[in-house]
């Protein structure tokens, strides 16, 4: 397909108001569940203890500012990279089993792993904490370069790539190929 098709259809799916508005909550989403998980004992404690709701929601509030401070400049950097890309990713998957119901009737859904390795990975790459140390993989992918800095770059790249993806297939979907 070429480059113009894909500035086409994405003009068309991803650069309107109502598309931006839905990548920019799905985005907040992803961002605040990758920031939250981080002290998920402390968000845990705070959400189903018995405190008011103006602390809780202080809590949380707090801690999503915090973000700014508790990671480096370049893991906030691609966090919201990250956070971004997934919220794209999830409307193009939104937008491809609309189109596919209106033609086909049901469709099953497969979500890519992607994003899900985006979970994974967010955290802090200058120190290599993430939601892997927690569940003890970490040194099972020690062997990729730069530590967690190069699992962000792998996990924006299979995003990006899931997006062109995405595309082609909304915009195959609309077209019929002339053989």
């Amino acid at each position: 397909m070429p480059l113009s098709s894909y500035g086409t259809t994405a003009k068309e799916e991803i650069f309107s108001f109502k598309s931006i508005f839905y990548i920019l909550l799905f985005s907040f989403i992803y961002f605040a569940f990758s920031v939250l998980i981080l002290n998920y004992n402390l968000t845990y404690r705070t959400i189903t203890g018995n405190f008011p709701v103006n602390y809780k929601t202080s809590i949380v509030l707090a801690l999503l500012e915090g973000s700014i401070t508790a990671f480096s400049y370049l893991d906030f950097v691609l966090l919201v990279i990250t956070s971004l890309l997934v919220g794209m990713n999830i409307l193009l998957i939104i937008k491809t089993i609309a189109s596919l119901e209106n033609k086909r009737g049901k469709v099953s859904f497969t979500v890519g792993g992607s994003a899900l390795v985006g979970f994974a990975v967010a955290g802090c790459s200058s120190c290599g904490f993430s939601l892997l140390s927690l569940v003890g993989l970490s040194a099972s992918l020690s062997f990729i370069p730069f530590g967690a800095l190069g699992l962000h770059i792998i996990v924006i790249a299979l995003l990006i790539f899931s997006v062109f993806y995405s595309l082609r297939s909304i915009y195959e979907g609309k077209f019929c190929k002339i053989k």
